[in-house]
């Protein structure tokens, strides 16, 4: 398991619905930044990119944020930072964004920590380098930050600019998991179902893939799904094929060709030729070898018109992904506020 390279988390970073904050004398805010107020400042650029008492102005939200950065604030330096790294109101910008979430880093921001940790792995803004990247994720894990925890569990498990430990990354996924982030719920499944670091366990298993399941981690709904074809829940198609077909309809192609096979053979649902075409239509366009088989063994028993419906309906088909969006800009706590 690998984190994710920060190309991929700065790009899929989504628009904040928070609003400005509580403060509405928009003429006060201004006169506040215009005096060199940090805080104000950055409120001001916050209140620029929702339109909140303003007309909406990415430059000018930009602007603020700026300066509030400039001045060491670590929640602007966050902004600055991510707006480089997604291309929000500038050019996108890695060296320039590993720089800012590098300032941030230094005052302690655990989300800024973690982003630089990333960049040193992936080499995206600045040198690779898998020691350094270890310690800032660690600095982020230790300060709570669930997804460093997880990652930092990736490091130990991988050996990843630490030692290999699969005691520690077990420690690291567990904590990162009761906080009910669902990658690492995923991998304490894996390390149970497998018997990884711990007495193989297929209930334990089983626990922590559906708490992933539930929150909609594609994998994990698969994994569950499988285990309803097993005795360990006792033979459950129907809800094997739930399971399964929501992470098919996420686009994950070994649960697409899975829920092929249930079309086919009339496992859970009633047998559907095209329907099982389609799916693995779909898992072999992902290049998942045993779909391509499939696909071509089934489509030689079907008729003409049932090839043309089955790729009717993989054309159609439009993934449904489960996105859960991260804030670019923050609310200031009240205390450092001063409100």
């Amino acid at each position: 398991m690998k984190t994710k390279p920060l190309i991929m988390v700065a790009l899929l970073l989504a628009l904040s619905s928070l609003s400005c904050s509580k403060q509405t004398d928009t003429a006060g805010l201004k006169a506040k930044a215009q005096a060199g107020d940090a805080v104000a400042q950055y409120e001001l650029g916050h209140c620029y990119y929702d339109g909140k008492g303003v007309t909406t102005d990415s430059k000018e939200a930009l602007k603020w944020c700026r300066k509030a950065a400039d001045q060491g604030l670590a929640e602007a330096q966050y902004t600055l930072a991510t707006c480089y790294a997604r291309g929000e109101g500038v050019s996108i910008d890695f060296k320039e964004a590993i720089e800012w979430y590098g300032k941030a880093a230094k005052r302690g921001d655990m989300v800024s920590q973690f982003m630089l940790g990333t960049g040193y792995s992936y080499g995206q803004g600045v040198t690779k380098d898998d020691v350094m990247s270890a310690r800032w994720i660690r600095k982020s894990a230790e300060q709570g930050y669930a997804e460093a925890q997880y990652s930092l569990g990736c490091c130990y498990q991988d050996g990843k600019g630490v030692a290999k430990n699969i005691g520690e990354a077990l420690k690291w996924y567990r904590k990162a998991a009761e906080q009910k982030f669902d990658a690492a719920q995923l991998a304490l499944g894996y390390c149970y179902a497998d018997g990884k670091g711990v007495p193989q366990d297929d209930a334990e298993a089983v626990k922590w893939f559906r708490k992933a399941a539930e929150q909609g981690c594609a994998p994990a709904q698969y994994g569950l799904g499988c285990y309803y074809y097993k005795d360990t829940l006792g033979i459950n198609g129907v809800e094997a094929v739930k399971w399964i077909r929501k992470a098919a309809e996420q686009g994950l192609p070994p649960a697409q060709t899975s829920l092929g096979d249930s079309y086919r053979n009339g496992l859970g649902v009633a047998k559907d030729m095209v329907q099982a075409s389609k799916w693995y239509y779909l898992a072999a366009v992902q290049r998942e070898d045993e779909a391509r088989k499939s696909l071509v063994a089934i489509q030689s028993k079907m008729t003409k018109e049932q090839v043309t419906a089955a790729r009717k309906l993989a054309r159609e088909f439009k993934p449904q992904m489960v996105f859960k969006p991260t804030e670019i800009w923050r609310s200031l706590p009240e205390v450092e506020a001063g409100r």
